[in-house]
């Protein structure tokens, strides 16, 4: 593992290990904002802040096994700064108080309701910015197994009863910190001790691995929005949960 990649870990707990890389990357800091805005950024720009907290929450996200750190960070810092530069000309485009007073009841709810569909659009472009960084990651991760993450569409249990099926396979591996460490070390399923502990059949752990792992990394890892596409895998997990 590169040298930036195990201090970023150690920063997660280490606060002076975390001054100590801010004060390293600052440089780095200031050129992806300039890389995201086409401008110069200094320190006292709101843009500095911005990438400066997506450079913490990047360390905090960080595991060793997505890739390398910066490149990482480097995703985190441009979603973040994308971000900021929608709410800013969001607010731009709002009228001052005080020409506000001067409208008729009837503009102003007009103008009430346009800026409620702006920030419903805004909020829609923030999501699908999420859910896109959160794809990308995940194909990194998935890559290590040898498959990719469009391959999904194909191998995605149809029927509820194998959607079921997967479903305790993933809780079953979800519970047992044995069975998802020969998973993440070997890179694929302990299939006999999976069969065994879930009761899920061998012809459907086979058929349906690259769909088992995919889910399993996303319940395990951090994607939020993917993770609302699997609510009955968690249901699953925790009516198990509740059983011991």
């Amino acid at each position: 593992m590169e040298n930036i990649n195990l201090r970023a870990m150690i920063a997660k707990n280490d606060d002076e290990e975390f001054s100590a890389l801010v004060k390293d990357y600052q440089n780095f800091l200031l050129a992806e904002a300039y890389k995201n805005t086409g401008r110069y950024i200094s320190i006292s720009d709101d843009e500095h802040s911005i990438a400066l907290s997506a450079f913490h929450e990047a360390i905090l996200k960080y595991d060793a096994s997505k890739g390398a750190f910066l490149s990482f960070a480097k995703k985190v810092i441009s979603l973040r700064l994308t971000d900021f530069a929608r709410k800013e000309r969001k607010y731009k485009n709002i009228i001052s108080i005080d020409d506000e007073e001067e409208e008729s009841e009837e503009k102003r709810l007009i103008r009430n309701k346009e800026l409620q569909i702006a920030e419903e659009k805004e909020a829609e472009k923030t999501r699908q910015d999420e859910l896109r960084f959160e794809i990308e990651e995940l194909r990194e991760v998935l890559k290590e197994y040898g498959f990719s993450f469009f391959d999904l569409t194909k191998v995605s249990p149809k029927a509820e009863k194998t959607r079921q099926a997967c479903g305790k396979a993933v809780v079953c591996i979800l519970l047992d910190e044995k069975l998802y460490a020969y998973m993440a070390e070997k890179r694929e399923l302990p299939m006999k001790q999976l069969e065994k502990q879930s009761g899920v059949p061998r012809k459907i752990l086979d058929r349906h691995r690259k769909y088992i792992i995919a889910a399993t990394e996303i319940l395990k890892g951090d994607y939020p929005c993917l993770e609302s596409y699997m609510n009955h895998i968690r249901k699953m997990k925790w009516e198990k949960e509740a059983e011991r």
